[in-house]
Order: C-alpha cells, then sequence, then structure tokens
C-alpha cells in the first residue's frame, strides 16, 4: 500500500491551491504563523493526517511530519516546538535510497515514562521489511525502534501511533496488510516490547475495513475507534474492544444519512459520549459532526454547510472551555484553503473562528491541540512561504505550525481521565515548582514535582469522581475535566 493513503484530496488540495485566489483572514489577532515549513533547511514538510501533536512533560510541543527532516533523507522528522516559536529537529528518518529504513512517521503520544511513542508508516529496522515500525523517542531524539511491522497476522502501515493504556500497555492499529484479507488489525504492545494482535479486520462487509485514526480509551476501559471504510453501507465503522480483544462494532455509517469516511480519532465528552467527524456526507457533502453512544445510538450534531468549510479528517478537540475545536480542510467556497471553528455538543453556537489564506498557511488534516496554556496549536499540509522550490506544486508551500489563542485560561492536564484508589496520575500544567499538595474531590494527596510542568500523585482513599485541582504557590491551578474514580 502506498504511504499516501489520500492521494484524492491531495490531487484535489493542489488543484485548489492552484487556481484559489486570496481571501480575508477571520479572527487575524489570535492566529499567529509560528513557523513555515522549509525542508530545504532540515524544517518539517507535509503534515498529513494524522500527525498527532503532543504536549511534552517540559512544556514544549512535539510533532512528526511525513517528509523533511535531514533534507539529505527527508523522509520524515521528528520536531520539538516551543510555545513562543522555536523550531528543533530532533531526529529524522532515512529515505527510499536506504532500502528498507523506517521512514514517513505519524505523529506522538506521550507515555507515563516521558517518552514519546509513534509509527512510521512504511520501512524497517534492520531487518528486509517494508511495512512500518512501533518507535519510542526520548525527549533530546533518541528514538529506539520497538517493533516492525511482516505485513501478516500483525498486519502493516499504521497510520497513527499508539496510545498508552489505564493497563501501562500501548495500543493502536495498522491501516493495510494484515487480517483477512489485507483489511488492518489492532495490536498490544507491552512497554517491553511483547508483540500480541489482538484483531484482524475481515472486510465482511460488517467489521470494517483499514482503520487510520488512532484509539482512544473510553472511561469504561474500552478502547473506542473507527474505520475508514467497510461495514454494511461501505462507508466506515465505529467499534470498541476491550483491552482483551473482545470487538463490537457500535455503528454502520450510512452515506445516505450520517456521512462517511470517519478519518478522524473520536473524543469523548463531558457526557459520556464521543464524538467525531466524518469527511463527507450530509447535504451539500461537506462531512458531519455526529457523536455516538458508548452502545451505538448515533446523532448528527451538524452537517457542515457551505459556509462551514468541508472535508473534516482533523478530529474534535474538546478544550477546557467545555466547546469542541477542530479544523476544515477544504472551503469555504472558492479557494478551498480550509478553516478553523467550534461548536458546542448540542450542535448550537457554530462558529467559524479562522479562515486560512494560503499565505497563513492551508489544507488542515491534523487535529488541534490545546495546551495547558490554554492555546491551541496545529499545522498545515500547504501555505506558508509560497517561493521554495521543492514544496509542490510550485507555489503551494509546504505547510505551517500555527497557534489559535481564543483567550481561554490555562488549565491542569490529566493524562489519564480516571483510574482506581491509588492509581497514578500525571498531570502538565505551569508553575508547579513548590506544589506539594493536589486535591480531588473529597481528598488531598501529595505529589511529586517533577518539573515546573510536571507532576505526578496517588488517587488518595476517600476521592470522588470531580475536578482536580493543583495547589500551586502562585494559586490553584483546575483540570479541564472531572477525573473519574473507578472501582
Amino acid at each position: 500500500m502506498p504511504k499516501k493513503h489520500f492521494s484524492g484530496l491531495r490531487t484535489l488540495a493542489m488543484l485548489v491551491l492552484i487556481i484559489g485566489a486570496a481571501k480575508t483572514v477571520a479572527y487575524a489577532q489570535t492566529f499567529t504563523v509560528l513557523n513555515n515549513f522549509d525542508p530545504t533547511n532540515n524544517g518539517p514538510w507535509f503534515a498529513e493526517y494524522p500527525d498527532i501533536i503532543t504536549q511534552g512533560q517540559d512544556g514544549n510541543l512535539y510533532f512528526t511530519t511525513e517528509d523533511g527532516g535531514n533534507s539529505q533523507f527527508s523522509d520524515g522528522g521528528i520536531f520539538q516546538m516551543t510555545p513562543a516559536g522555536t523550531l528543533t529537529l530532533l531526529a529524522s528518518f532515512g529515505g527510499s535510497q536506504f532500502s528498507n529504513r523506517p521512514r514517513n512517521p505519524s505523529g506522538l503520544t506521550l507515555g507515563m515514562d516521558g517518552n514519546f511513542y509513534g509509527t512510521t508508516i512504511e520501512g524497517g529496522s534492520g531487518v528486509l521489511t517494508d511495512f512500518g515500525t512501533v518507535f519510542q523517542v526520548t525527549p533530546a531524539g533518541v528514538i529506539t525502534f520497538l517493533y516492525n511491522f511482516s505485513g501478516g497476522a500483525d498486519g502493516g502501515f499504521p497510520y497513527a501511533p499508539p496510545i498508552q493504556a489505564s493497563d501501562g500497555n500501548f495500543y493502536g492499529t495498522t491501516g493495510g496488510n494484515g487480517g483477512l484479507p489485507n483489511a488492518g488489525t489492532i495490536y498490544q504492545l507491552t512497554p517491553n516490547g511483547v508483540f500480541t494482535t489482538l484483531y484482524q479486520f475481515d472486510n465482511s462487509g460488517t467489521g470494517g475495513d483499514f482503520p487510520s485514526a488512532p484509539l482512544v480509551q473510553g472511561t469504561d476501559g474500552s478502547l473506542y475507534g473507527t474505520t475508514e471504510a467497510g461495514g454494511t453501507f461501505a462507508g466506515g465503522v465505529v467499534f470498541k474492544i476491550s483491552l482483551g480483544g473482545q470487538l463490537t462494532v457500535l455503528h454502520n455509517f450510512n452515506p445516505a444519512h450520517e456521512g462517511w469516511k470517519p478519518y478522524a480519532p473520536l473524543v469523548q465528552g463531558v457526557d459520556g459520549n464521543f464524538y467525531g467527524t466524518t469527511f463527507q456526507g450530509g447535504n451539500p457533502n461537506n462531512g458531519t459532526i455526529y457523536k455516538i453512544s458508548p452502545t451505538g445510538t448515533v446523532k448528527v450534531v451538524r452537517t457542515l454547510k457551505a459556509g462551514d468549510g468541508s472535508g473534516p479528517q482533523a478530529g474534535l478537540t474538546l478544550a477546557s472551555d467545555g466547546l469542541f475545536y477542530a479544523a476544515a480542510v477544504l472551503g469555504p467556497g472558492m479557494p478551498n484553503y480550509g478553516t478553523i471553528f467550534r461548536i458546542k455538543s448540542s450542535g448550537l453556537g457554530f462558529l467559524v473562528l479562522h479562515d486560512f489564506d494560503n499565505n497563513h498557511g492551508s489544507q488542515p488534516h491534523v487535529t488541534l491541540t490545546q495546551h495547558t496554556s490554554g492555546v491551541f496549536f496545529g499545522d498545515t499540509v500547504y501555505g506558508g512561504n509560497l517561493n521554495i522550490s521543492s514544496c509542490m506544486p510550485a507555489g503551494s508551500g509546504c505547510g505551517v505550525f500555527y497557534s489559535l489563542d481564543e483567550g481561554i485560561r490555562p488549565f491542569a492536564g490529566l493524562l489519564s481521565g480516571f483510574g482506581p484508589v491509588g492509581s497514578t496520575v500525571a498531570i502538565l500544567g505551569q508553575g508547579f515548582t513548590g506544589t506539594n499538595k493536589v486535591a480531588f474531590a473529597g481528598a488531598s494527596a501529595p505529589c511529586t514535582v517533577i518539573s515546573d510542568t510536571y507532576l505526578t500523585t496517588t488517587v488518595p482513599a476517600l476521592a470522588k469522581t470531580g475536578y482536580v485541582t493543583v495547589k500551586r504557590p502562585s494559586g490553584p491551578l483546575k483540570s479541564s475535566r472531572k477525573f473519574v474514580v473507578t472501582p
């Protein structure tokens, strides 16, 4: 399977970039381009879906792009970006001239050990394989390859990084080879590198094909995800799977009703339902925003209209203000550079916050990340510096890394939103130096400050489900969501 899973969209994007005209920027006072990608200077290039951006223990942002990096290799890199906009190349992946070297990374997730975990869509490490890898990378850029996919029962072409679940193991998907016949897999990888195939998608017409979005763990402990194709109507499915490998299809997307091609990852709302986007569907086929209960009841929250933007590949981000924020790849109208919008869980209050204009980025594929400062960060596939000749097509730009400040207050970010009494809770934020106590609903617990932006604590015996407050010397910092105390 080729690495560019969305080649049709890429072609469309190239066409609209060529014929597009300048467009007025909305809310420009809150939108800042932090970096214009430049692969000729060892910079990023092609921040295609999913390429997850994550906040590290040090408060900086870490991300990958499928191309760029060391200009000698140019098959993807791992980067650090400070919130102020200083970009550092941490590691590069070898290109095809080095045979089956790992290449084309697809995002990072933060582990409890402070390292990041990700996948390369193609290549292998020291073996004759070309089906992708799982790797660990330190904040300093030291890479350890944990697993090489064979393209057999284990799968191949992992388009999304794994997540670390409550049991400490990592769980992810492959979007190509593997399964019966070659419809993708779900896998488990222990921190010690023991690999298990949990589920093989079988292309049976009901089970879904080609999972490409990262998984999410619900407060019930199950993992939830989507496939971009397959199912009863060939429009993709939503599934849940236990940590032991028992999979249940919750919903088959019907293009005539709630949309299809759910490329985006799910996010669990404060109401316990999961929310996501479809790339197409609705009227006039611009895509939809939907919610689905843990038992499979689906409701379309909004059908994207002409002025909203269209073709969302990015997932929804549940922000600390209780609203969902997301990006649409195209629109509104021509020249189709994309938008950023927000919406309530009810579907009310929809508002376009930013229209991309190519000079400041275009075609945002990647789900927004909200930093614990309250500011959003994201990147784009195209736009920015339009004079770099290596960016194709000519004049398209190589993309940008941007911030969007909506005036939301800082908050404490919980790496996991649930756990039993006695479990470890990791918290991101700022101003933690000198902190010695964290308050759960009903009880307080001592904490260990790892850095000014990261600490850990333990769920105390009398804790109840509710918000968590870090008792900082400079003042309390409240979590953006409730912590659920499980049995």
